[in-house]
């Protein structure tokens, strides 16, 4: 499912966004971001978004420099207590609710399926569960490779953010309770990494029946344990090549 990867930086304008250790981040009321990500038709956007109190901010995902395109494009929005993917044409509009915003610090973190030719979107959470799909739109839509982030107000900080070719297939519901590597082809293989194979530069993961080398190339993510209902964890780390790691410091 996943074809290749891109990134690109964006240029930042003026002082209202700081880039610290690689992540976008501003207090400012009315900041505005645009960049060129060469976003293709069919894409795979996984992002992060934090922030320490209510936010009230615009993602829009498939833009151009015209300012006109962030109102076609599908967009999340913080819209009271929710967090919402909506998109708004001129005779169709849908919105659809992907997480409740709680008082005070909190984050977002979604993988996203956009497919601007056939104007679709579906939204997983980072555990693999299907939170929301739109359709908005009938005739073929043009493609924008960009992205619009907008601050309304409050504080945001963009933490991570990772764009892929997709090839259009359905994306997979997952067992979400199961540890479990998604390899880049789109299939998905349950159970546990019992080691690396440093020689080989390939994870071993064991399932109830069998044991199965998986290169590490050819990896897109891993979840090593079951996830849980936890507190957030005080102390995170993110590697300048992406691996990120969260826990208490000893």
């Amino acid at each position: 499912m996943v074809l290749a990867p891109t990134r690109a930086e964006p240029q930042l304008p003026t002082k209202s966004w700081r880039d610290e250790a690689g992540q976008l981040m501003t207090d400012q009321e009315g900041a505005s971001i645009h960049g060129d990500f060469g976003i293709p038709a069919r894409a795979t956007i996984e992002f992060e978004i934090s922030w320490k109190k209510k936010p009230d901010f615009v993602f829009a995902l498939g833009t151009s420099d015209q300012p006109d395109s962030v109102k076609r494009a599908f967009r999340f929005e913080a819209w009271g207590g929710d967090l919402i993917v909506q998109r708004e044409l001129e005779k169709e509009a849908d919105l659809a609710v992907v997480q409740e915003i709680a008082p005070g610090p909190g984050r977002a973190h979604f993988q996203v399926y956009l497919d601007q030719e056939n104007n679709k979107i579906t939204i997983f959470s980072q555990l693999g569960k299907q939170l929301a799909s739109l359709k908005v739109g009938s005739s073929k839509s043009p493609v924008y490779p960009g992205l619009d982030l907008t601050n309304l107000r409050g504080d945001l900080r963009l933490e991570w953010l990772r764009i892929v070719r997709w090839s259009g297939e359905p994306p997979r519901e997952v067992k979400a309770d199961q540890a479990r590597i998604h390899r880049s082809d789109g299939s998905i293989v349950y159970g546990h990494v019992t080691r690396f194979d440093a020689a080989l530069r390939a994870f071993l993961v064991k399932s109830d029946s069998e044991e199965t080398r998986i290169p590490a190339d050819q990896i897109s993510s891993v979840f090593l344990s079951m996830p849980g209902e936890e507190k957030p964890r005080p102390l995170r780390v993110v590697y300048q090549d992406g691996t990120r790691f969260s826990g208490d410091l000893q």
